[in-house]
């Protein structure tokens, strides 16, 4: 069990991304990091995410990690059955209001979070039933929706055990990211890495105060925490030069996927989980072949320094 607290407001992975952003953002700004402060050069950043990959490479509990997955995978049925509960509700919209009130209503009970929540987007799932459970709880609609034998007086009820379980369940999946996986020695390299980062991102404030991409709160919002598949970046081994690879990524019995780092040399795919054999090529450098695991909701971080052929 680990004896060290992390400091930063995130799921591990949610980190490396948002560190991955903010030392972006500041490449592109450094000469006006580097007017106000001599200590800020090109090398910052690059030093910055050499320690984050360090920090990355450390190794982790692998036990409480399958636990993490396992809890997802049980919030993800139950997420089913409170967008199942949504399309019930609609169906008692429909028979207890005419047609032309009908969207009015839908709203009314959710309809704006149901196409994010259908993704997978479990806090638009939590926000669908609790906007729904409000709507049919509703002391002038719910006699609406229950007259002529329409919506049972029991499915109130149910709609609101069963949002109480998703978010019950949904809470122990947010805990166990945030809080399993890590060793002492990785936490620590992870709080190392936010604290540089969050000692640049306070100058940045007084640099950019009107720039809202510097703001951490709006650089985690910016990143799905429900996406899973793999980002990165790529390198000449000699220059550090970004380079504009090609990539391939295969799973066996699924087509390949093809995609182009762009001419930052960065990258990013989003994938079903399971095990790809990953191919990066470019003329005049030699080809590199990897195997990685992508798991649910994990966007895995790669880095690749191709060597001159």
């Amino acid at each position: 069990m680990s004896t060290v607290t992390a400091i930063y407001n995130c799921a591990q992975s949610v980190l490396y991304s948002a560190l991955e952003i903010v030392w972006a953002l500041f490449t592109d700004d450094v000469d006006t990091f580097h007017t106000y402060k001599a200590a800020y050069t090109a090398t910052t950043a690059t030093d910055a995410m050499d320690a984050v990959d360090a920090a990355e490479a450390l190794p982790e509990a692998a036990v409480n990690k399958a636990a993490a997955e396992e809890i997802g995978v049980d919030v993800k049925k139950l997420s089913e059955i409170v967008l199942t509960n949504y399309r019930k509700t609609k169906g008692y919209i429909n028979t207890a209001f005419a047609p032309e009130y009908q969207h009015a209503n839908y709203m009314q009970a959710g309809e704006t979070h149901y196409r994010k929540a259908s993704q997978h987007d479990w806090e638009e799932v939590k926000a669908l039933g609790e906007s729904m459970l409000t709507f049919i709880s509703d002391a002038v609609k719910k006699p609406l929706l229950i007259a002529n034998d329409n919506m049972p007086t029991t499915f109130i009820t149910s709609v609101g055990t069963d949002n109480d379980n998703f978010v019950s369940k949904y809470n122990a999946y947010k805990a166990a990211l945030r809080t399993s996986d890590a060793t002492d020695a990785k936490l620590t390299a992870n709080n190392a890495c936010f604290a540089t980062a969050r000692n640049m991102l306070n100058d940045a404030a007084i640099l950019f105060p009107d720039n809202p991409q510097y703001a951490w709160e709006n650089v985690l919002t910016s990143i799905d925490p429900h996406e899973q598949g793999f980002t990165g970046s790529t390198k000449d081994s000699v220059s550090s030069l970004p380079l504009q690879v090609a990539i391939i990524a295969k799973m066996d019995g699924s087509p390949a996927i093809s995609l182009t780092a762009d001419a930052k040399g960065k990258f990013k795919q989003i994938l079903a989980s399971g095990t790809y054999t990953i191919n990066v090529s470019l003329r005049g450098y030699q080809t590199q072949f990897i195997t990685k695991e992508i798991t649910v909701h994990n966007m895995s971080r790669l880095k690749f320094l191709m060597v001159p052929a």
